[in-house]
């Protein structure tokens, strides 16, 4: 079965000001598959159970949830509002824990849960809590404390919209329609008398002609204040109102233990100058060019004419006798005689397999990765998490460590391991590996056109290479014959 890593971003648990406890808490996690690899802006269907004794103890309460990770593979959801399919949130008795939340995950958003995950609640929601259990005796009141410094006035937020109309009441019957009067003529503004009591509504009467506007009279006094109706239903949410002003940015929070590293010592003096050593033997001597390629034959003479023949010489002496040979030999003479000789085949031997330095020229700098800062989908300033800086000084930055392969742990870096994984190394449960830079150069990962293709997190070279015999290009020698 495929697993997966969850990394608990945070479990929020809310109360409101009234009595009741809301029957639901906020989860978050982090989603990567089988390879380590986010799973991001998909849908994923989720089976939530809350366990009770063990990991493995008894369901008390499981349900279903279909929803989608953004672009960093993170799911956020309530548990307590999806589709129960084991008892009810609300029954879940937090006073007999422990309680164990266990995940499982469909990366298709179908009910093939392939992948599960699960944590411990190490402790019980108190509004959740405190539902489950007896009240204890109220304790004494305390004194009131000092009243602390008036704070500033926060930022006006957006006016929510208009709650939905109520429903219009029935209309009354309607009285008999009167005669519509002689408009007077405009008398004088009076004093404002004392509020009369109000008096029984008459029927009401035909709307008469708009009459001259009049001076605006004098404000009576204010009415008591009514009593209240009944609270009407919540009207429906408002469009999301425009992101607030980005808060100031917090203190970058404690770095966690590190190792203490050791004093640089003092640069040495440079050492006198060694001895001159031997010169080397002479190497073996190279082998003999090749035989340039023979001339053309000349135009052959014209035939020279037949001379007379000349009178018959004298008889010569003897010739040597012959030398008898055998195949492979030659003949040479030894001073004295003619004689058949063997032939020596002379060749020799070149090459020591000597390694070959592959390094180029080079200048050693310090590369530091960013343990600590801002997310990388954050917007603001300042350093980002996992980012790699290269400084001409020996030792690390605040919030960096060196790129030396070094394992480090998953508890004190979550923002980190999330970006990074286990392609640097770890056991991706405990630990996991930064990058290590000692004696490398970086490359960026991916395939150029007409190259090979390197994978992130990918190493390999060497500084040193040795020819062998296949190594070698083709080439010919000559080979020098001498008779002895």
């Amino acid at each position: 079965m495929k697993k997966i890593y969850f990394l608990l971003a945070s479990l929020l648990i809310t109360a409101n000001i009234w009595a009741q406890a809301p029957q639901k808490m906020s989860y978050q996690a982090v989603i990567r598959n089988s390879n380590n690899t986010l799973v991001t802006s998909t849908s994923v269907g989720i089976r939530i159970s809350v366990v009770q004794g063990t990991s493995t103890g008894t369901v008390v309460y499981s349900e279903t949830q279909v929803t989608s990770t953004n672009s960093n593979g993170l799911v956020s959801l309530e548990i307590g509002t999806g589709t129960p399919i084991t008892g009810t949130f609300a029954g879940i008795n937090w006073a007999t824990g422990p309680y164990f939340i266990k995940t499982e995950t469909d990366p298709t958003g179908g009910t093939n849960y392939t992948i599960t995950g699960g944590s411990e609640l190490n402790s019980v929601p108190y509004a959740l809590f405190s539902a489950n259990g007896t009240p204890g005796p109220a304790g004494p009141k305390g004194n009131d404390g000092a009243a602390g410094p008036k704070g500033d006035v926060g930022l006006a937020g957006p006016k929510g919209d208009i709650g939905l109309t109520g429903p219009k009441g029935d209309v009354g019957l309607t009285g008999p329609k009167g005669d519509i009067g002689l408009t007077g003529p405009k008398g004088d503004v009076g004093a404002a008398g004392p509020k009369g009591d109000v008096g029984a509504t008459g029927p009401k009467g035909d709307v008469g002609a708009t009459g001259p506007k009049g001076d605006i009279g004098l404000t009576g006094p204010k009415g008591d204040v009514g009593a209240a109706g009944p609270k009407g239903d919540i009207g429906l949410t408002g469009s999301k109102g425009d992101v607030g002003l980005t808060g100031p940015k917090g203190d970058i929070g404690l770095t966690g233990p590190k190792g203490d590293i050791g004093l640089t010592g003092p640069k040495g003096d440079v050492g006198a100058a060694g001895p001159k050593g031997d010169i080397g033997l002479t190497g073996p001597k190279g082998d003999i060019g090749l035989t340039g390629p023979k001339g053309d034959v000349g135009a052959a003479g014209p035939k020279g004419d037949v001379g007379a023949q000349g009178p018959i010489g004298l008889t010569g002496p003897s010739g040597l006798a012959s030398v008898a040979g055998t195949t492979g030999q030659i003949l040479s003479y030894n001073n004295n005689n003619w004689v058949a000789t063997d032939i020596t085949r002379t060749t020799s031997s070149v090459g020591g397999n000597v390694a070959v330095n592959n390094l180029q020229p080079y200048l050693v700098l310090n590369y530091q990765i960013c343990l600590y800062g801002l997310y990388p989908s954050r917007n603001g300033d300042g350093d980002y998490i996992g980012e790699i800086m290269l400084s001409g000084f020996n030792f690390e930055s605040r919030n960096y460590a060196f790129c030396n392969g070094q394992l480090i742990s998953i508890a004190q870096n979550t923002a980190l391991f999330t970006l990074l994984g286990t392609q640097f190394g770890g056991n991706g449960q405990t630990t996991f590996g930064l990058p290590d830079l000692r004696g490398r150069v970086a490359m960026h990962f991916g395939q150029g056109p007409g190259l090979s293709s390197y994978t992130l997190g990918q190493s390999s070279g060497t500084e040193t290479n040795t020819l062998t015999i296949s190594n070698l290009p083709a080439h010919t020698h000559t080979i020098t014959l001498t008779p002895r």
